[in-house]
């Protein structure tokens, strides 16, 4: 019994030594290094996919890479929609033609990070605040030409809208008078403008 437990001592020393000798050789280091950058990488890839839309928001320079990296994995980044972050920095209103105006304004992001473009839902009412024209507009018909609005950016934007005529008034005459047509009450469209 004492040979046998000697033996297998022995054994063990044996297979210890032949583990060391294998592993202090050059392609079983290379094989382990290759294998612990490839998993290394593997995780930040996953990482850079799964955290994408936020790293894409906060660093803008990061979005070219970002699409790439999607492109094969067929997936999307879209900006974040927060509209808490956007405001109207200033605008201004001007009639172009008999019912045609134009709308021009600037919004800018106040969140850290990009966000996305807004969409604005324009109402313009005339006199005793009748609606002549509600439309929603989108950024392509303002004329943003990227879906991102960046931290600190202004972004300077323009739409025309087309009023409905507002209608004279009818002169109401008795037979034998003649007519006398008062002019309507001002009708100046007055824009209101929502960030959707």
């Amino acid at each position: 019994a004492d040979v046998k437990a000697r033996r297998k001592s022995e054994v063990n020393f044996v297979q210890t030594a032949r583990r060391r000798a294998r592993r202090s050789q050059p392609l079983y280091r290379a094989l382990a290094v290759f294998l612990s950058v490839t998993l290394l990488a593997a995780l930040l890839v996953q990482g850079l996919v799964y955290e994408r839309v936020e790293l894409a928001a906060r660093y803008p320079a990061l979005l070219p890479i970002l699409q790439s990296l999607c492109q094969p994995l067929k997936c999307q980044i879209n900006p974040p929609r927060v509209i808490e972050a956007i405001e109207i920095d200033s605008s201004s209103f001007t009639q172009t033609g008999p019912e045609t105006y134009r709308l021009n304004f600037v919004v800018k992001n106040n969140r850290p990070g990009a966000v996305a473009m807004p969409a604005l839902e324009v109402t313009l009412t005339g006199a005793g605040d009748k609606v002549l024209v509600s439309k929603t507009v989108l950024p392509a018909e303002y004329g943003a030409s990227s879906a991102w609005l960046n931290h600190a950016t202004p972004f300077a934007g323009a739409f025309d809208l087309q009023a409905a005529p507002v209608p004279a008034a009818r002169a109401v005459t008795a037979p034998g008078e003649a007519a006398v047509s008062e002019p309507p009450p001002s009708s100046e469209p007055v824009p209101a403008l929502v960030i959707t």
